[in-house]
């Protein structure tokens, strides 16, 4: 019965040891920069002052502590990522408590840590999680305007754990989306988010991370010219404007009797319309394309226009210069074509000629109409606008471009260039990362495409890593496309001027020669204010042997031995305080010629401003810039668009302990992008950020609409005056068709009447013979009903001849008639008949 029980009760111990469910470990959460306690005490709160004990993530050693000994005094195989960023609580041994404090996490330090008691009877173990994030900080950019609408990215870079993005309109209603971007860095996560928007509003950027219960947001204005009522109604007369004088150019072309073809080189005429096919060749020293009826591409080197008649004052022919979307020949018969250029050696001729039977003295009609039709071609030119991307040295730069009819050009060819340098090229699958191509060595291993875009035309580019040497002028040419393309860029990289960083955090000081140059053989000296901050010589450096490396320095500072080979002699220096800021310089003193470079580290004191619409006063729209945590203190001020300094309030400032918080406001009263800068003359720091204000009010562009549409009313008037109504009459117009008849036998006369009935415009009639004498009449018999004239026209004639009556519509250029041939002999009379014909003038 003894030995059951002790089975029992061993069983029982056993299933203790097997079952026992361990607790969920505890998760500490720490935002990345921080420091953080990793909790580790004994229940029964015994001294472990001569005890071990040690922390472990992931079998690698974090801290070690072996009766006094532990990882900051001895060598005890602690991590590398976690040297002298670890240290424990010593006046807290005595009460069982091993908790560490881990400085200046990072989100690598993100996983399930150990604190392990191996000596203890039994042993103990502690299990802890720890998650370290990097909050989602978010920027919204407009990038540019497409055929579907404006183009705008959210850019979310170094967010830890990974934000889920999307945006949305002033409502709060989801748009579609676009990931453009997504990387995952070591945990780090950078997102860039595309939409396209098509009306006026504020847009909304959101990240959210659910882990730490963080969101954020940031948010733009679009502005969209959109049409109001009187807009609309304007370019409704317009249209109406411009059909009307097409349809009066029209009209006059078709019933001209002869076709015109004028060269533009030698203004000569070919009055035969059998000559309309023909192409002409002008004299060689002149031969710089020829302008013909059909539409079609002729190689040109310029455009010119020779011999313009005389009569034509200056201002017209300096007029015609300066309109480079037409060619206007003057003054007589006036040949109008439209020319739009499509390459440097190409003009695309459209397929409109016109001929306005304008007199040589309508000098005035004439400016007018050459005014019109240039800002009619101005308008297209307004939208082709360069892009110009801004980033700041080291980041990423996204060179966006999309065909707009999104065809597929995974089996076309296009290639970026900077300054006639490849910076990259794809041609079917192939593309400089994969196969040579000609790449410039200074975009090598940093460029690529997206891939997963091409289907859709998109051939943008990103550019990590950016270098200020990347500025300048960037060109992407599609080649295989039915028509070459070729489109420009911009990119700015802001030049890192000084080094920041947030105190207590790790800081990398760049150094590198651009040469490229192995220096694993040569000697590099870091120093700050004459003291030895690192020393590296052939292989030997200050953490293996006593360089005379100063004391604030020891154990925090290391390089980079794999970059030596390609010149890169860079240091971190890990867990930064006050102390460590200054100038340093860094120095290769036996190279030919001798190198050093300067550079200046800071503690990030210099925030950035953050810009908001606060209200609408009667006065216009308050703004607000907001600078907190600066030191030194900032200078505030607003710029509008175009740089110019604002009249602000005085501004609202709050210091403590050196720390300046500052609010600076402004009444803006106009559409435009303002800006507030911040400036700390004593660091050399200047910050800003920007806002868009719409203001409801005319743009630039709506002005020139209207001017068009002034300018588009005065020319149907005058057009309409000299014209007599032609563009009424066209489309009210009834052809006059005369009828005759005898009416009355008289002794050796008869009488002849003619009758048009419903014409419109009011026809003119007269009565000739068949040598086209015109014969005396009676007063015509005129009537109008709706518009529309019924005319009787009454001769006598006393001998026999075909006479004819003539029916003549000027306003419509149309002329018709009727004969009748009338015998007359003594006393004996006789008609054969008549025939009417009509025709255009």
């Amino acid at each position: 019965m003894e030995l059951l029980l002790l089975v029992f009760f061993c069983l029982l111990t056993g299933s203790e040891v097997t079952f026992g469910a361990e607790n969920e470990p505890e998760v500490i959460p720490a935002k990345e920069g921080s420091d953080v306690i990793l909790p580790c005490s004994l229940s029964s709160r015994q001294s472990i002052s001569r005890e071990k004990f040690v922390w472990r993530k992931d079998g690698r050693q974090v801290f070690q502590f072996n009766a006094g000994d532990h990882s900051n005094h001895i060598n005890t195989g602690q991590d590398q990522q976690f040297k002298g960023r670890v240290s424990h609580f010593a006046n807290k041994l005595r009460s069982g408590d091993a908790s560490i404090t881990i400085r200046d996490t990072k989100v690598a330090d993100t996983g399930n840590y150990t604190c392990e008691f191996p000596n203890l009877q039994p042993s103990q173990t502690f299990y802890v999680n720890l998650l370290v994030f990097a909050e989602a900080r978010l920027s919204v950019t407009i990038i540019n305007q497409t055929k579907d609408g404006i183009q705008l990215f959210c850019e979310v870079r170094g967010a830890f754990p990974k934000p889920e993005l999307h945006w949305q309109d002033g409502k709060g209603h989801k748009l579609p989306v676009e990931v453009i971007l997504e990387s995952d860095r070591g945990g780090i996560y950078e997102i860039t988010l595309q939409t396209i928007v098509t009306k006026a509003d504020y847009y909304r950027c959101v990240a959210t991370q659910n882990e730490i219960h963080y969101q954020a947001y940031a948010e733009t204005y679009v502005h969209f010219p959109g049409l109001t009522a009187g807009q609309i109604a304007g370019i409704v007369i317009a249209v109406i404007v411009v059909v009307g004088v097409v349809l009066i150019v029209y009209k006059q072309w078709v019933f001209m009797k002869g076709q015109l073809l004028a060269d533009i080189h030698t203004n000569s005429v070919l009055p035969s319309p059998a000559a309309r096919n023909k192409r002409l060749n002008p004299r060689d020293d002149e031969t710089t394309g020829l302008l013909t009826e059909k539409t079609g591409l002729v190689s040109v080197d310029k455009v010119q226009v020779h011999q313009i008649n005389q009569s034509v004052n200056q201002s017209v022919r300096t007029a015609l210069w300066m309109c480079a979307g037409v060619v206007l020949l003057l003054p007589d018969k006036t040949e109008i074509f439209r020319v739009r250029s499509v390459s440097s050696r190409k003009v695309l001729i459209s397929n409109v000629k016109v001929t306005l039977n304008l007199q040589p003295s309508s000098i005035t009609m004439e400016l007018l109409l050459l005014v019109f039709f240039c800002l009619l071609t101005g308008s297209e030119v307004t939208f082709g606008a360069e892009n110009v991307i801004i980033v700041d040295e080291g980041r990423y730069a996204i060179l966006p471009f999309s065909l707009n009819e999104k065809d597929d050009i995974t089996n076309k060819k296009f290639e970026w260039k900077k300054d006639g340098r490849q910076v990259f090229l794809y041609d079917d699958g192939d593309h400089s990362n994969i196969v040579n191509t000609g790449q410039d060595q200074q975009f090598k291993g940093r460029v690529s495409h997206f891939s997963n875009k091409l289907k859709s035309g998109n051939a943008s580019i990103i550019i990590r890593n950016t270098m200020v040497a990347d500025s300048g002028d960037y060109t992407c040419e599609l080649t295989n496309l039915n028509l070459s393309q070729t489109f420009h860029f911009q990119l700015r990289v802001l030049e890192k001027k000084v080094i920041k960083v947030d105190e207590g955090r790790d800081v990398t000081l760049p150094c590198s020669l651009s040469s490229r140059q192995d220096i694993t053989p040569e000697m590099f000296k870091w120093k700050k204010d004459g003291r030895q901050v690192f020393l590296y010589d052939a292989g030997d450096h200050s953490d293996n042997f006593n360089t005379g490396q100063g004391q604030q320095f020891r154990g925090r500072v290391e390089h980079f031995p794999d970059k030596l080979k390609s010149g890169d002699a860079s240091i971190t220096i890990r867990n930064t305080n006050v102390a460590d800021t200054g100038e340093y310089t860094c120095e290769f003193p036996y190279l030919q010629p001798e190198q050093m470079f300067h550079m200046k580290f800071v503690f990030d004191t210099s925030p950035q401003p953050c810009v908001r619409r606060l209200k609408q006063t009667k006065d216009g729209i308050q703004l607000q810039c907001e600078v907190r945590g600066a030191s030194p203190k900032p200078e505030l001020h607003w710029e509008d668009g175009a740089g110019n300094v604002l009249l602000a309030e005085k501004p609202q400032e709050i210091e403590r302990g050196g720390i300046y918080n500052v609010i600076l406001q402004t009444i803006v009263t106009k559409t435009d992008i303002y800006c507030c800068v911040a400036t700390q003359e004593a660091i050399n720091q200047t910050t800003h950020d920007d806002i868009n204000v719409y203001i409801p009010g005319l743009t630039a562009g709506q002005i020139a609409l209207i001017v068009i549409i002034v300018v588009g009313v005065v020319g149907l008037v005058f057009a309409v005056y000299i014209r007599r109504y032609r563009i009424i009459s066209f489309f009210m117009r009834v052809e006059a068709k005369p009828s005759v008849r005898i009416v009355e036998q008289r002794d050796k006369s008869a009488l002849l009447q003619c009758e048009v009935r419903g014409a419109f415009p009011k026809p003119k009639l007269h009565w000739e013979d068949r040598e086209g004498h015109k014969l005396p009449a009676e007063e015509p018999q005129e009537s109008e009903r709706g518009g529309h004239y019924d005319i009787i026209l009454i001769t006598t004639v006393t001998k026999t001849d075909i006479y004819r009556c003539v029916a003549t519509q000027k306003e419509i250029n149309h002329q018709a008639h009727a004969d009748i041939h009338v015998h007359i002999s003594d006393s004996l009379y006789r008609s054969c008949g008549y025939m009417t014909e009509q025709q255009d003038l």
